[in-house]
């Protein structure tokens, strides 16, 4: 699974590339901030994009509208990284048709659990035996 890291936080990147690639057998490609993370995604297909909300120039929210508007958002699923957890903003995050979300500081066994989840669904969709990627339901 091809997996787009975009967090203008190294740590983050770095925390969140050695999880993917070591415990999920990911391949990873890092950008650190919106403007590059448009280019990618303009460039290449992801199985999966993680997004940091907050970023110079181009916000995370920003990405996942541009990418509604182009119609590449159900192709491409995203999974938002924030450190908002506010029930507005959560709700704002999914009515825009995120796959799910992840709050910071990450929890790497819940991650690791989430993101191998993800992964099953998608190995699933390629063998064409699964269905979408959808929004996890998260229990408050």
């Amino acid at each position: 699974m091809h997996v787009l890291v975009c967090d203008d936080d190294a740590g983050t990147r770095l925390v969140l590339r050695r999880m993917l690639t070591q415990r999920l057998g990911c391949t990873v490609t890092e950008c650190v901030d919106g403007m590059r993370a448009l280019a990618c995604i303009s460039s290449e297909p992801f199985d999966l994009i993680l997004l940091d909300i907050q970023m110079p120039a181009v916000s995370g929210i920003q990405i996942v509208e541009i990418m509604r508007e182009a119609g590449t958002l159900g192709r491409q699923p995203v999974v938002m990284i924030t450190s908002d957890a506010r029930v507005e903003v959560v709700q704002h995050l999914l009515t825009l048709g995120i796959t799910d979300f992840v709050v910071k500081p990450l929890r790497t066994e819940a991650l690791i659990e989430k993101l191998g989840r993800l992964r099953a669904q998608h190995e699933a969709n390629r063998a064409g035996r699964g269905r979408r990627l959808r929004p996890e339901r998260t229990k408050r």
